[in-house]
């Protein structure tokens, strides 16, 4: 990878920065020229020497074992049972009747009756429809929330990945700093160094083990989001492979916006919730149509000893109401749902602004980054080590060039943090934020 090799290979100029001075005592040459001679301190923070874990790795793991995508799923199994359950039609009544009893000294009429209410203007089947579009909205807000545990873990994979590659650089910084302890404390008893230098390659190396040891913070803290997202609950920190490269979008605005209307889940919901209060007009004006409520009886006279049928039809006449009210508040929820849909594709528009500039911001400083004062950093310090072995600059120069490039290689990840933030919201669809539930629970309304 072009910009994993722009840093090894900075470390691996740096690392021979004493090496090969023919201008200095014999003591010198022996520290400088045989580095190997010298007990190097271990370095710090180095991650354990297991299995790397990629990013589908991660992707899989949350998939399978999220708890907002199985919220999700839930609230949709259960809109799908309501929508069984609209349209079933009522059971029927079964019952027993007694009359006159006690008249004559007998026991009356006595029987059972059975009853059934009949659902007239297709309520069932639009009651149905409405809850049917229910759970096409919830299974929108189910793609919409595994596009935002992807995006998190994408976002929080690279995010540990470049806090993984702070570790590694801070840590070589460290090394070298504490080289140089060692050579600038070796000429100075030699007689020819100087107290100053070394009190300057000490501070150097106390700055380095500070930085490397909040790199390693910064990378347990990273790595702690990382299985947040995940959902998973205990993993060691093991290395991590990534590719910067692919951190690019190559779409135009127009395409990328185009792309954001077409295939949000947010807009998908938007225009369910539409036809769903289209479905509740139907069945708000099916409403003044009356249902029949009949019932059929059976029941024996023991006075005259014959056997009665009944017939029974209960009717309501719509006469003052029929549901005008109800009509008139779904067609306003119609319109409202219709202004949302609207203001939700503004509202996409207008984030998508803001995020597309940040790319745009993003994807600029990394550029330069790589393509100009990274490699400028570099070939610096590659002229500066020349003239010091030369005798042209003293230590204090080389330090100067020296902590610029890594500086340089930090701002770098720095960068590439941001672009990758940038990259995987809009590949998310400007979704983010997987452990945010909607805690209106499993009944949504």
């Amino acid at each position: 990878m072009r910009i994993a090799s722009t840093i090894l290979f900075g470390s691996l100029l740096v690392s021979p920065l004493f090496a090969e001075s023919e201008q200095k005592s014999a003591i010198l040459s022996l520290a400088l020229e045989q580095p190997e001679t010298v007990a190097k301190p271990p370095a710090l923070n180095l991650l354990p020497p297991v299995e790397s874990l990629s990013l589908e790795h991660f992707e899989t793991m949350a998939l399978a074992s999220h708890p907002g995508i199985a919220h999700a799923q839930a609230r949709v199994s259960a809109a799908q049972c309501a929508c069984h359950q609209a349209g079933l039609p009522p059971n029927p009544t079964v019952g027993y009747s007694g009359n006159e009893i006690g008249d004559v000294g007998k026991a009356g009429q006595q029987g059972f009756y059975v009853g059934q209410k009949f659902i007239r203007g297709n309520k069932l089947e639009w009651n149905r429809a409405v809850a049917s579009q229910e759970v096409r909205k919830l299974q929108q807000e189910l793609a919409a929330r595994q596009l935002r545990v992807l995006t998190d873990v994408r976002t929080a994979y690279y995010a540990a990945y470049v806090a993984q590659q702070e570790v590694k650089l801070t840590a070589e910084l460290t090394e070298l700093s504490k080289q140089a302890v060692a050579t600038a404390d070796d000429l100075l008893t030699a007689g020819e160094g100087h107290r100053a230098d070394l009190l300057i390659a000490e501070i150097e190396a106390a700055r380095a083990t500070a930085d490397n040891r909040a790199a390693a913070n910064r990378f347990d803290q990273a790595w702690r989001q990382l299985l947040a997202v995940s959902a998973q609950a205990h993993m060691t920190p093991a290395p991590l492979e990534a590719d910067f490269e692919s951190l690019t979008w190559y779409d135009s605005w127009e395409a990328t916006l185009d792309r954001l209307l077409l295939r949000s889940p947010e807009i998908a919901a938007a225009a369910v919730e539409v036809e769903k209060r289209r479905a509740a007009i139907c069945r708000a004006r099916a409403e003044p149509v009356p249902d029949i409520s009949a019932q059929v009886g059976v029941q024996y006279d023991y006075a005259s000893e014959d056997v009665i049928a009944s017939v029974q039809l209960v009717m309501p006449i719509p006469l003052w109401n029929r549901n005008q009210g109800g009509i008139g508040e779904a067609q306003a929820q119609l319109v409202a749902a219709r202004r949302a849909w609207e203001t939700t594709e503004l509202d996409l528009t207008q984030r998508l602004a803001i995020q597309f500039q940040a790319y745009q911001t993003a994807q600029v400083r990394a550029d330069a980054f790589r393509d100009e004062i990274v490699p400028r950093a570099q070939k610096s310090l590659e002229l500066v080590t020349k003239s010091y072995r030369a005798g042209e600059f003293g230590y204090l120069v080389l330090l100067t060039s020296q902590r610029t490039f890594f500086r340089v290689n930090l701002e770098f990840l720095d960068a590439l943090r941001n672009l990758n933030e940038s990259v995987h919201l809009l590949d998310g669809l400007l979704l983010g934020g997987g452990l945010q539930l909607d805690y209106r629970g499993l009944c949504s309304e």
